[in-house]
């Protein structure tokens, strides 16, 4: 996901770059999907089940990343209802907003973000 934020480090050209972006967009879309369908087959609420676990904490992490580094619409949380509830489920654990308030996030974290500019580095 992260070269998806900064496709020009690793391709010359803007039109090259455009369509790596592309191609990006679709593979992280569908392992989001793949993400979302594993929370329809899980004995819920979390990925592995009843219990959280760091790849619940991660998804969450990938999930922010994917909508604020110049993404926005590219990846509608919306889009995927499970992982949207087990991201507000997330938001509402109080060491995640103890988290947010040390970083100085505002809001909801994961499920609406505020987009970061990224400078563009050469």
């Amino acid at each position: 996901m992260r070269i998806s934020f900064k496709p020009h480090r690793y391709l010359s050209g803007d039109r090259d770059s455009a369509a790596f972006s592309e191609g990006l967009k679709k593979r992280i879309s569908n392992s989001f999907q793949l993400l979302e369908q594993e929370l329809a087959v899980s004995a819920g609420p979390y990925l592995i089940g009843k219990q959280v676990t760091c790849l619940d904490f991660y998804t969450a992490a990938c999930a922010r990343w994917a909508q604020i580094y110049g993404t926005a619409g590219r990846w509608p949380v919306e889009d995927y209802p499970r992982l949207l509830q087990l991201l507000q489920r997330l938001e509402e654990r109080p060491a995640i907003r103890k988290a947010c308030e040390l970083e100085m996030i505002e809001g909801a974290p994961f499920t609406q973000p505020v987009e970061v500019a990224m400078a563009r580095e050469f």
